[in-house]
């Protein structure tokens, strides 16, 4: 199994071509000012929301969470033409090896989404909660439709109705429409 050095992680982290991740043997020097031994371990993916595994990355201190595929696709796939995301060709998420990873424009992406059938167009979500305008009294049947009819950043949206941000809006969740 062929390994590279993570870019940017060089000489604390390796990818394999097959997307496991692992820290490498090294010394360090403890909080007390102690040399100590790191014996190489292979890092447990986790998974997010949208099912893309990732894991945590250290330096200098510091942790940072890094897409597994990403990692593959910087240190095995080409990118000659500069492309800013990894597709997996099979549609699987899970699947990080690198014969199955693309670098491809967002265009490109969201039309092999639809062109392999992992997105369906204009279908609704199943679970969307529908969102009411108390200043206009208008329905929008999800945050994505709210988000993109006001042009308002999904994410800020999303956070505004969790209330993990100060919601500066007159949307609100449609009464009944609980999770």
């Amino acid at each position: 199994m062929k390994c590279r050095e993570v870019k940017g992680y060089e000489g604390l982290y390796e990818v394999s071509e097959t997307g496991i991740v692992s820290s490498k043997d090294r010394m360090i020097v403890t909080i007390d000012g102690k040399t100590r031994f790191l014996k190489k371990q292979i890092l447990k993916p986790k998974k997010n929301s949208d099912g893309y595994l990732f894991v945590s990355l250290s330096l200098k201190g510091k942790a940072k969470n890094h897409y597994i595929h990403r990692l593959v696709a910087i240190a095995f796939v080409d990118n000659e033409e500069n492309k800013p995301e990894v597709n997996h060709l099979n549609g699987i998420k899970t699947c990080n090896r690198s014969p199955n990873l693309a670098w491809v424009t967002h265009a490109e992406n969201i039309q092999h989404a639809y062109d392999s059938g992992l997105a369906k167009k204009g279908l609704k979500r199943y679970n969307a909660r529908k969102l009411r305008d108390k200043a206009s009294d208008r329905i929008f049947g999800s945050i994505i439709e709210a988000a993109e009819e006001l042009d308002i950043n999904y994410k800020t949206l999303r956070n505004m109705l969790s209330g993990s941000n100060t919601n500066t809006t007159t949307l609100e969740y449609e009464e009944g429409e609980g999770i």
